[in-house]
């Protein structure tokens, strides 16, 4: 017969093992987690420019590198390239339509990149008769759960985008851009940097990759610094509009931004950058202030000749907190001096009353 205390042993032996249990859990779940790293790959070339004729047959290659110390298999898969309807940067579409995606073949579309080797892929694109202007491709590299990753315990996250942009020659291309607005982004700025935001718009049926230079000046004299605008040569798509940056901070004193030992910025509660003055001791004539011009000129390719796009904004330097306490100080100054002064003629004309 069971008595009270085997059962009440029994429980007691049911609760360690539940601990047991919860604790062997836990710790492979944080083992887990450490070990999920993050992709290192080269590719080469990640963006490809392509120009056909309808019915023309294209056939390329591309490169990784598999920079870490385990195998890792990958497949491939072709997706839409479009523009974010809020930022107009070039990013993969959501879904998998498109009859253009049909025309994409790989060679292998699933291998295995091996430890810090390269491996070569093959890729065709069959343009039909009917096909017209451009078409955009993202080519998404995915790590799969393979042998390989098993036996190291570890996970792979995230992926590989090589994009492909294909002008298709024929008649009714249009390459044309427009400029939507170029500002920088305060009228008056305390201190550099100044940032300048163009934003530029693609009213024609191909993709068009405008680039240029900020040329910084004051009084109508010679350039004080030049920008550069969409340096990378960035893409804007048929019907997408995109805003290329550019930051004047070439002077003595500068609001830097703050980053931390990985380089990333540093934010406040609000989930601002945060920035602190820097003196740029080697730059001592270069000291920013009053009303300057910023003159814009970029260039795009219309498929004959180089058109241009030009503008200009105005805008001023001017460290008005410090000019402010400055001003402060020197009116409180010129008030004690008042105040002393007066104290004084009055303790003189009572001495002279006095005698």
């Amino acid at each position: 017969m069971v008595t009270f205390n085997k059962l009440l042993n029994f429980k007691w032996i049911l609760i360690l093992l539940s601990v047991v249990i919860c604790q062997l859990l836990f710790v492979n779940v944080a083992f887990a987690q450490s070990n999920i790293v993050p992709l290192d790959i080269t590719v080469s070339p990640p963006v490809f420019d392509l120009t056909a004729k309808p019915g023309d047959k294209i056939n390329e290659v591309f490169r990784i590198r598999n920079n870490q110390s385990n195998s890792i298999p990958f497949k491939i898969e072709a997706r839409r390239l479009v523009s974010n309807p809020t930022t107009g940067n070039p990013e993969p579409a959501n879904d998998i339509k498109g009859e253009e995606l049909s025309w994409v073949k790989f060679d292998p579309d699933t291998f295995s990149a091996l430890p810090r080797e390269w491996t070569d892929v093959k890729f065709s694109i069959e343009i039909p008769d009917s096909a017209a202007f451009g078409y955009y491709y993202v080519f998404r590299l995915i790590p799969q759960n393979g042998k390989e990753q098993k036996n190291t315990g570890t996970a792979i996250k995230g992926e590989v985008l090589i994009v492909v942009l294909l002008n298709v020659k024929k008649d009714g291309a249009i390459s044309s851009a427009k400029l939507s607005s170029f500002n920088p982004d305060s009228f008056v700025s305390q201190y550099l940097p100044v940032n300048f935001n163009v934003v530029l718009e693609n009213n024609g049926n191909v993709h068009v990759k405008p680039h240029g230079n900020i040329f910084i000046s004051r009084g109508g004299k010679d350039e004080i610094s030049v920008l550069n605008v969409n340096e990378v040569n960035g893409s804007i798509l048929p019907g997408g509009k995109r805003t290329f940056s550019s930051s004047w901070n070439d002077g003595f004193i500068t609001n830097d931004v703050v980053k931390d030992e990985n380089g990333t910025i540093k934010t406040d509660s609000n989930g601002k950058p945060t920035t602190k003055l820097s003196i740029n001791w080697n730059k001592l004539t270069s000291l920013r202030f009053g009303p300057y011009t910023a003159h814009l000129l970029m260039v795009y390719d219309d498929g004959k000749r180089d058109q241009t796009i030009e503008s200009e904004a105005k805008f001023w330097v001017i460290p008005y907190i410090p000019i402010a306490i400055i001003l402060i100080g020197f009116i409180v100054l010129i008030i004690l001096i008042r105040m002393i002064l007066r104290s004084y003629i009055r303790s003189q004309i009572r001495r002279g009353d006095r005698k």
